[in-house]
């Protein structure tokens, strides 16, 4: 014989389910704890300041949502931020790259800042230097509009960095494709352009978009995890964190 229950017991039940499903489906926004951090060195203070974070979210229910900044003094303390949805979750890591803006209202002057973000034992801490312009153009070099970056490994101890993007004009083209790191952890690509005087099948130059792919090789880090930091146009860039253990 079945349970029976009345009207406003039933009723109680289903307010009280429904409540606590929609708090689990709309959980506060809680931190989350980051595995690295990199912060690109040669930002100027007309450029867009990005550093990327890097981690892991806890079950597949999980989903990253935009980081909490935090300017005060000479620091800024970034704070991913997820939101849980659903009920039925697997017990997964989900790895995460964040790429977080730290002045997006271009109000950050020249000087030495450190940035913070809280690690899965202790606070992550990276110098940030932050130059003059010596222009009032976005950059001092016209770099590529880059849109997407990635990084292979080749044999021999190299590794090659590849490049797509968009010209905006048939005469245009890839000058030089510079990279280095001076922290490390961080290889940062400059890829300049060059004005040529007819298009590549010797004719006039005409504003039309021209797809393109450019490359550079580059030494073997030790084993480890690196950001490729891709200078683009408008002070902007193009972020990618790469391993060289496959």
């Amino acid at each position: 014989m079945g349970i029976r229950r009345s009207l406003p017991a039933l009723t109680a039940a289903f307010i009280y389910t429904l409540f606590a499903t929609t708090l689990y489906a709309g959980a506060a926004r809680a931190g989350v704890k980051a595995m690295r951090l990199y912060v690109p060195v040669g930002y100027d203070d007309n450029d867009e300041i990005v550093a990327v974070v890097e981690g892991y979210l806890e079950n597949t229910c999980d989903q990253l949502r935009v980081a909490k900044v935090t300017h005060v003094g000479t620091e800024f303390l970034i704070e991913p931020q997820r939101e849980a949805h659903g009920t039925k979750c697997d017990p997964l890591q989900v790895p995460f790259t964040l790429d977080v803006v730290l002045n997006p209202d271009d109000s950050v002057a020249a000087g030495t800042y450190t940035v913070r973000v809280e690690g899965r034992s202790k606070p992550l801490v990276e110098p940030l230097v932050i130059k003059a312009a010596t222009e009032e153009r976005p950059d001092e070099f016209t770099y590529a509009p880059v849109d997407d970056a990635d990084v292979g490994l080749l044999s021999g101890g190299r590794m090659r960095a590849v490049i797509q993007g968009r010209f905006q004009n048939t005469c245009v083209a890839i000058d030089e494709m510079k990279i280095g790191t001076l922290n490390g952890k961080t290889y940062e690509l400059r890829p300049t352009t060059k004005w040529l005087k007819t298009d590549s099948l010797g004719g006039p130059c005409a504003n039309k978009e021209v797809r393109f792919t450019a490359k550079v090789d580059f030494d073997e880090p030790t084993p480890g995890r690196y950001l490729l930091h891709v200078r683009s146009q408008s002070g902007r860039s193009v972020n990618r964190i790469f391993s060289n253990v496959w």
